[in-house]
């Protein structure tokens, strides 16, 4: 039986294509959020990335960000089913498949620390308590977006010390006016923010961008880890590039709250390959 496995996060798609038994072939694309885009875009999406590859799924398991609400659930479940009418499709929320992919079936504490951020208190079973997500705009704590939101206002503001300021522009080639445009009339602003958060990675031996990482993951900590009954007796799990780029930075944060980092895997992927295909 042909299997599809998928984990969609707002920046790409990380495929998993196989015969039941074993992973046959693993392919990336682009983001597929149900928020930022349409039916068709979604089925124009699934055709370039899944069907043009002449591999028709007989289960499809796609796990999604911004897949948490019926109606956006919907939306991804109608624009596979056309795209492979046969099909039997199982649509959820990245933070079950962080959850599934970190924790296995066992209790803990699983985080995405991507593009946006998540966390959730997992059973083994079920997803028992979340804390709310709430997007680039008004939450993704620890995140990418914010992140590189944090980078460009100190820049915008003149808060950096000029040779960072200088190694921006010359990176970027930013004005006030790009960012404006690129923010607030441009497709997925998420993206973009989260794009500056690699000249933060790049540049992580200047006290200036290190401080910057440990003020965003101090806040993830306090408003969602420490939110978590018990929060200091479970093992606690990370997927995301964030935390793969942070992790010494992350495990610190940590320790500082009397919290155990458990597994950091830069994607879900290869855990839920292991779910859903245990004998892969």
């Amino acid at each position: 039986m042909n299997i599809l496995i998928a984990d969609s996060g707002s920046t790409k798609t990380e495929w998993a294509f196989s015969d039941g038994l074993k992973p046959i072939e693993l392919r990336k694309g682009g983001g597929m959020n149900p928020y930022f885009s349409t039916s068709e875009v979604l089925e124009n999406e699934i055709i370039s990335q899944v069907k043009n590859h002449n591999f028709i799924p007989e289960k499809i398991f796609f796990y999604g960000a911004g897949c948490s609400s019926e109606k956006q659930i919907s939306l991804v479940k109608n624009a596979f089913t056309t795209v492979f009418p046969h099909a039997e499709v199982t649509v959820d929320h990245d933070l079950l498949a962080a959850a599934r992919a970190l924790c296995g079936r066992s209790e803990g504490i699983a985080c995405i620390l991507g593009t946006g951020s998540n966390a959730c208190h997992f059973d083994g079973n079920v997803i028992i308590s979340q804390r709310p997500a709430l997007g680039y705009i008004l939450g993704d704590e620890g995140a990418g977006s914010q992140i590189g939101k944090a980078l460009i206002k100190a820049y915008l503001y003149d808060e950096l010390p000029e040779q960072i300021s200088k190694a921006i522009v010359a990176k970027f080639g930013i004005t006030k006016d790009s960012v404006l445009e690129a923010v607030y009339k441009k497709e997925f602003p998420n993206r973009y923010l989260a794009s500056f958060s690699i000249f933060v990675g790049e540049n992580l031996d200047k006290p200036e961008m290190r401080d910057l990482v440990r003020t965003e993951l101090n806040s993830f900590a306090d408003r969602h880890l420490m939110r978590f009954e018990n929060a200091q007796g479970l093992p606690v799990h990370f997927t995301g590039s964030v935390a793969s780029h942070y992790h010494e930075i992350l495990s610190e944060v940590l320790k500082e709250r009397g919290m155990h980092l458990g597994k950091i895997l830069s994607s879900p992927l290869q855990g839920l390959i292991n779910y859903h295909l245990p004998q892969a």
